[in-house]
């Protein structure tokens, strides 16, 4: 297996957890194991992986921190680890901060880890990514800060959706020059958010 390009087993009802022995394919382009009922944490030297362009492991119940060298799988263009935190439910979902060597991914365009347990604040970093279209980081509660200044460098960014997290402050004057949609969090009990061109979360 060691050529596998594509590794598609998304929506099924896998259980488990991701065997560690995925590490070794080298030459894979894309790992989708979205849509199933997988559970632990990411193996570990997953980041190895620098030829993976697509990493899609959304909607399953895993969780841990995502690795501080995230950053060295150099090839992503779309990185999908959302809906893995469920409301009410047993305790799943990603954890701690967002590697801020997200921001060094120079291919990246698409960022989805919404519904989860992320912490900490929006790296700065993520400014240098030229690329970037969508960034949806919605519905993690504990993560908070600003939206860094560095955000107004995102030429590209058409999405960005911050509701249901307790990001506040000022949203950067650059950021609403560009034709970018911005989803916050509005009403009772919303972070003291100032912005000109946001839309609410409903």
């Amino acid at each position: 297996l060691g050529e596998l390009r594509e590794l598609i087993l998304s929506n099924n009802k896998f259980e488990g957890g991701i065997p560690d022995s995925v590490v070794n394919l080298a030459n894979l382009n894309v790992l989708n194991l979205g849509n199933n009922e997988l559970r632990g944490e990411l193996p570990e030297g997953i980041t190895a992986l620098d030829k993976l362009q697509i990493l899609d492991l959304s909607v399953n119940f895993l969780g841990g921190n995502l690795p501080a060298n995230f950053g060295e799988m150099t090839s992503l263009v779309q990185v999908r680890l959302n809906t893995n935190a469920v409301t009410n439910g047993p305790f799943f979902g990603f954890t701690g901060q967002i590697p801020a060597s997200v921001g060094f991914l120079d291919n990246l365009v698409r960022f989805d880890v919404f519904e989860n347990l992320l912490t900490g604040t929006l790296p700065s970093e993520f400014g240098f990514l030229d690329d970037l279209a969508v960034l949806d980081v919605a519905f993690n509660p504990d993560l908070g800060g600003t939206i860094p200044t560095e955000f107004e460098n995102l030429a590209t960014l058409k999405e960005l959706y911050i509701g249901g997290t307790n990001i506040g402050g000022v949203v950067p004057d650059g950021l609403c020059e560009i034709d970018l949609y911005l989803e916050v969090e509005c009403g009772e009990g919303a972070p003291d958010l100032t912005c000109a061109c946001c839309t609410c979360n409903e």
